[in-house]
C-alpha cells in the first residue's frame, strides 16, 4: 500500500494499525531487501530479521515487481536507502 503511494495515515485508517507498526513493517521490508541484494539467503535473512522465509520471499518478489514498474515512493526509498547501487546477483 505504501509503495503504491498511500500515506501512512491512510494505511493506518484502512488497516486499523498504529503508524509505528506500519513504520516497523517498512523498516523490515527495507532491511530484507538490502540484505537480499547483498547476497544473503532467504534463510539467513529470516534468521536475521526474525520473520518467516515465506515473508522474506514475498518481500523480495514485491521488490522485483516495483523495480519493473516503480512508483514515486519506491524510487524515493530506493534512493534514500541506496538500494539502486546494489544489483541482484
Amino acid at each position: 500500500m505504501y509503495l503504491n503511494g498511500l500515506s501512512l495515515d491512510e494505511i493506518s485508517f484502512r488497516l486499523h494499525y498504529e503508524i509505528s507498526t506500519i513504520n516497523r513493517y517498512i523498516s523490515i521490508f527495507l532491511s530484507v531487501i538490502k540484505n537480499f541484494l547483498e547476497g544473503y539467503s532467504y534463510n539467513d535473512i529470516s534468521d536475521m530479521e526474525k520473520i518467516s522465509i515465506p515473508l522474506v520471499k514475498s518481500y523480495s518478489k514485491l521488490y522485483e515487481e516495483f523495480r519493473k514498474n516503480p512508483s514515486d515512493i519506491f524510487l524515493e526509498l530506493e534512493k534514500n536507502f541506496n538500494l539502486n547501487n546494489i544489483t541482484l546477483g
